[in-house]
């Protein structure tokens, strides 16, 4: 079943990355991801749909992406229920991170992006 959006505009706070458009773009159309293409097994498509937010009744839902982990250029980084914590290579290449190597953040998100705040370093 096709399913589209009640709140056109309306702003979520749930937690989701790039790797969960494939599901959601498959839920919202209805089509299932194939099991087979010319002859090769497909592996599982990865990520969370996010059609779950598409209603406003739904808008405050906690969200349904839990873990997920990032790398790129040497830059690690972690989500899980509610909180990030990374790590920056650059800081590490340079040795020089505002006067500290090796710096790592431990962020809690907010429900609204602009309560994210800074909670701990190590």
């Amino acid at each position: 079943m096709a399913r589209s959006l009640t709140d056109v505009g309306g702003i979520r706070p749930q937690f989701h990355h790039v790797i969960d458009i494939v599901p959601t773009i498959l839920e919202a159309t209805g089509v299932k991801a194939p099991e087979m293409v010319n002859g090769i097994k497909q592996k599982p498509i990865e990520g969370v749909s996010m059609a779950y937010t598409f209603d406003k009744a739904n808008a405050m839902l906690p969200s349904k992406h839990d873990t997920q982990y990032f790398e790129m250029v040497g830059n690690r980084a972690i989500y899980h229920d509610g909180w990030i914590g990374f790590d920056h290579a650059a800081c590490r290449a340079l040795a020089a991170c505002n006067g500290q190597v090796d710096r790592r953040k431990r962020l809690q998100l907010g429900t609204v992006p602009h309560h994210r705040g800074l909670l701990a370093e190590q």
